[in-house]
């Protein structure tokens, strides 16, 4: 830990339930909050009850680049700044490189770095410090257990370089984490009865989306949704006809599209304009845990759609 930095026992709060947990958090209860990073008013499963959680708040920051879902929440929100107009250490997520955003333009209006709001707000609670430095110094010290394997900040200026602690090829010991050393294949699986009535939801990603960031220009201004042909004429729809899905936390209007590519006892939900989140899927998803990882059970929902 830096010299400086102060230590106390902290909360365990799970992103996929955040508005449950906010909500029941108790002896305190939670009354600040602060995001960065983030859009969970958009992201995280059920969005009615994540806005109840943040609305719960008697204070919430959020530090944003936009007006989002959840920035619409805050009762303060501060500009940061874009990778245009900062000096950054680009690390491992879903890659194996290191690399650097260099800044071309300086910040905009009151934009400020992610560090900078936070060594500006640890200057006021009495630890400054601990977090002091520039980002050049910031950068250095992250790569020093680097250096010896030839990473510097020097030798990133002059292109991006493989993480030398990660490996190229997954596994390529054939060690896993299990009783046995070996990969193990899943020999039982017990998925529960089909559901008597409804769909299951399904909602994809696409290679021009991340999360909830997406140039508008993608998106069509409502949702669709993609079913079967011959489920669509189960329950008495047509192709192209204004539909409501709905599930135990809430529902969405979208335009309905018979696809026989789609499973007959699913519904594919595509990504649409953001309208403070009132035509995200989230606001159908329930919230579930993987049984492996606490992860949010992204496709676990059911859903039925109807006649708009």
């Amino acid at each position: 830990m830096a010299e400086g930095a102060l230590q106390s026992a902290g909360r365990r709060v799970l992103l996929p339930r955040l508005g449950d947990d906010i909500l029941a958090a108790s002896d305190p209860p939670l009354k600040m909050g602060w995001i960065a990073g983030a859009n969970p008013a958009a992201t995280v499963p059920n969005t009615t009850q994540v806005k109840e959680g943040l609305r719960s708040l008697e204070y919430l920051v959020v530090v944003e680049q936009f007006m989002t879902a959840t920035a619409e929440l805050a009762d303060l929100v501060l500009p940061c700044t874009t990778y245009l107009e900062t000096d950054d250490l680009v690390t491992t997520y879903g890659h194996t490189w290191l690399g650097l955003a260099r800044s071309v333009v300086p910040p905009q209006g009151e934009a400020r770095p992610d560090g900078a709001i936070l060594q500006g707000l640890a200057r006021r609670l009495g630890f400054g410090p601990a977090l002091a430095g520039s980002p050049e110094e910031w950068m250095r010290r992250l790569l020093g257990p680097l250096a010896a394997q030839g990473v510097t900040l020097e030798s990133l200026r002059q292109g991006p370089q493989r993480n030398p602690l990660v490996p190229t090829v997954p596994f390529s010991d054939r060690r896993f984490q299990t009783p046995s050393g070996r990969f193990e294949f899943l020999g039982e699986f017990s998925p529960g009865a089909p559901p008597s009535e409804g769909l299951h939801l399904v909602a994809t990603k696409t290679l021009r989306m991340m999360n909830s960031q997406i140039l508008l220009e993608d998106l069509p201004a409502t949702p669709t949704v993609a079913v079967h042909p011959a489920t669509v004429a189960r329950l008495g729809l047509a192709d192209g006809q204004r539909v409501r899905v709905g599930s135990t936390v809430g529902g969405v209007e979208a335009t309905l599209a018979a696809d026989a590519a789609v499973r007959p006892d699913v519904v594919l939900f595509n990504p649409a304009l953001w309208q403070g989140d009132l035509s995200g899927v989230n606001q159908l998803r329930e919230t579930r845990l993987t049984d492996l990882g606490e992860s949010a059970a992204m496709h676990a929902t059911v859903v039925t759609v109807r006649p708009a």
